[in-house]
């Protein structure tokens, strides 16, 4: 009696599996040879080929255009203005924040 529930549990269903299931197809024939455009490699190496396609490549950042401005706070304090100035720069691999301290005067 064990055996055959045994078997019954194991056993796989006889009908084709629900459509959830199913592995869908590749979208592209990976074995294809390269076209005739690309260098052959040896056996050990892997080729491979594209376009030269420049809407797909990525593009150095400009680091000026896209630098975070620095802080500014300025108060009219006693006939002149207060400012405070904060800025991070790297030293040595590690942040080093700095802040300065500003009292301007007109003459």
């Amino acid at each position: 009696m064990l055996l055959y529930l045994l078997a019954v549990v194991i056993d796989e269903p006889a009908g084709p599996a629900p459509p959830a299931l199913q592995r869908p197809a590749p979208p592209h024939n990976y074995l294809k040879p390269p076209p005739a455009s690309c260098d052959e490699g040896s056996v050990d190496e892997v080729v491979v080929c594209g376009g030269q396609d420049e809407r797909y490549r990525l593009h150095s950042v400009d680091g000026d255009k896209y630098a975070d401005a620095p802080i500014r706070a300025e108060v009219r304090v006693a006939g002149g203005v207060l400012g405070l100035t904060a800025s991070q720069v790297m030293l040595g691999g590690t942040a080093s924040n700095r802040i300065m301290l500003n009292f301007k005067i007109k003459f």
